[in-house]
């Protein structure tokens, strides 16, 4: 049907001017026009559905990327907490799972609420370098690890020093102090645990005690391969390190160190060392380093053959464990044995030992000028005429 535009008569299609007013007709129908309408509402309708598909991805990816922001945050918390310093050489780097796990089981063990999140986790504890202005001593150096939930670093093996001074030198320092200190005694080393050391790795003729102050161990910096010299703080630098975790220290055992032609009596060794050691302390220590003591002489016998032991290496005198140096006058052995055992000398002047004829004459010494047949044993500085001592094993070298 043909509807006319000027009176809206419904017409015939084959009509081609209005039966009532004459006006002119179009050519479309209302067929057409319905056709016309419904091809725009589909594609109205089908834009608001593209609308809303739109819509609603831009709402999913909005959503998917905050959720993927967390995840990574959290993923890189975990991951940068604690990053494991790159201090090993590329051969070594491989690991067995074994050991990978009972890295991570001692690692578990450690508290980690203060620990620094770029501290280097070697051998199932902690560290990291400091070098911080307000730091001048080396008691506030450990007084800031202690506020940091940790301590100076306690150094129990050649694996770990290496790591330590690898990580030192890997972050720019030539040289950082730990915890080890004669601060307390001189000569009397100990950790900041107040462990005996089990592991010692001082330099060549280290340490010297250049000076009254020199009671801090720290990375060598003339040698420059880890071992250890004795400093005042802050002489090379004030860097140190701490540590959080004691993994290792209580099971640290001492290696014995007997060597090869130590002399053997009644299934102990004895061995003579001239290394230059400046003090009788430092002395007594390097034999527990090697897993002995200063030799503890219980009789005659052993006095003799000790005595001739001197000789023979053209030694005219020797240091062994016996002391007043906690009181005087008071006479103590240092060692894993206990003798009620003495065999003081008659000096050249017929004066009876011990005679304290000079200040700290604190140490006995086997002494060759003494009467022999009236004892041999001479109370003297540590150095009277040799620096040469010797150390003991309740053992023989298998």
């Amino acid at each position: 049907m043909k509807i006319c535009p000027k009176c809206r008569k419904e017409n015939s299609n084959n009509n081609v001017f209005c039966e009532k007013c004459g006006a002119r007709l179009g050519s479309r129908n209302s067929s057409a026009g319905n056709n016309s309408a419904n091809k725009k509402a589909s594609k109205r309708a089908l834009t608001i559905v593209m609308c809303v598909l739109v819509f609603f991805l831009v709402i999913e990816g909005i959503v998917l990327f905050f959720i993927n922001k967390d995840s990574n945050k959290g993923d890189g918390k975990k991951s940068e907490d604690h990053p494991t310093a790159d201090i090993k050489d590329d051969e070594d780097s491989a690991e067995s799972s074994s050991d990978e796990t009972k890295v991570e089981q001692d690692a578990a063990a450690v508290p980690t609420g203060q620990i620094p999140f770029d501290a280097a986790l070697i051998n199932g504890n902690y560290y990291k370098v400091y070098h911080l202005d307000e730091i001048d001593t080396w008691q506030k150096a450990q007084q800031y690890c202690i506020e940091q939930g940790g301590h100076l670093a306690v150094i129990t093996s050649q694996e770990l020093n290496d790591s330590l001074y690898k990580l030192c030198r890997s972050q720019g320092f030539e040289t950082a102090f730990f915890g080890f200190s004669d601060a307390g005694s001189e000569g009397e080393w100990l950790w900041v645990t107040q462990s005996q050391p089990a592991y010692l790795n001082w330099g060549v003729s280290e340490p010297n005690s250049g000076s009254s102050e020199e009671d801090f161990a720290i990375f060598s910096t003339s040698e420059r391969n880890g071992t250890w010299n004795d400093s005042s703080f802050g002489y090379e630098t004030t860097a140190f390190i701490c540590q959080w975790g004691d993994a290792g220290i209580e099971d640290s055992k001492k290696e014995l160190k007997i060597p090869d032609d130590a002399l053997v009596y009644e299934g102990h060794s004895y061995y003579l060392f001239d290394n230059d050691m400046k003090s009788w302390a430092e002395a007594e220590q390097y034999c527990r380093s090697l897993g002995g003591y200063m030799a503890i002489i219980n009789n005659s016998e052993e006095n003799e053959m000790l005595y001739n032991y001197m000789t023979e290496h053209d030694y005219k005198a020797a240091f062994f464990g016996y002391s007043d140096k906690e009181k005087e006058g008071k006479w103590l052995w240092y060692g894993d044995d206990r003798s009620t055992f003495e065999d003081w000398g008659v000096n050249v002047r017929g004066v009876k030992e011990p005679n304290q004829d000079k200040p700290y004459s604190d140490y006995a010494q086997l002494l060759v000028t003494l009467e022999k047949e009236k004892g041999h044993w001479n109370d003297a500085v540590f150095g009277t005429y040799s620096h040469a001592y010797i150390c003991e094993w309740n053992t023989v070298k298998e």
